[in-house]
C-alpha cells in the first residue's frame, strides 16, 4: 500500500482506539496463551506473551436508561448510506423497474439547541 505521508501506524491506531471505544468490543489475552499457561501447570516454564490481545465483538451492554426487556433498536448516531440500485414493482406496467436510491444520511434527526 502506498503511504505518501508515512502515517499508516498512526491512522491504524486511531481506527483501533475508535473501535475499542464503541463499547461493542472486549479485549483480553489470547486463548492460545492462556491454554499454554494452563497446560504447563502455571509453573512458568512457558512464557506468556503479554503483547498478544484478542478483540472480540460482543453485543453492546444495555444502557442504564433502557427499560428492562425492551428489544427495540434505538440508534444514537447518524451514518451515510451509499447509492444503490433497487428493483421497484410498478403495478401499472406489471414489471419491476430499476431505480437508484441514495445517497442519504440515515439515523435519528439531530437535535440543535
Amino acid at each position: 500500500m502506498d503511504d505518501p505521508y508515512d502515517d499508516f501506524v498512526g491512522r491504524y491506531m486511531f481506527a483501533f482506539w475508535r473501535l475499542i471505544a464503541q463499547g461493542v468490543t472486549a479485549a483480553g489475552p489470547s486463548q492460545a496463551a492462556s491454554v499454554r499457561t494452563a497446560a504447563s501447570g502455571d509453573d512458568g516454564s512457558v512464557p506468556r506473551d503479554s503483547d498478544v490481545r484478542v478483540i472480540r465483538l460482543a453485543a453492546p451492554s444495555p444502557r442504564p436508561s433502557d427499560p428492562v426487556g425492551e428489544t427495540k433498536r434505538v440508534y444514537h448516531h447518524r451514518w451515510p448510506v451509499r447509492m444503490r440500485k433497487v428493483r421497484l414493482w410498478c403495478p401499472s406496467h406489471q414489471e419491476h423497474r430499476v431505480i437508484w436510491r441514495g445517497p442519504y444520511i440515515k439515523g435519528p434527526p439531530t437535535h440543535r439547541s
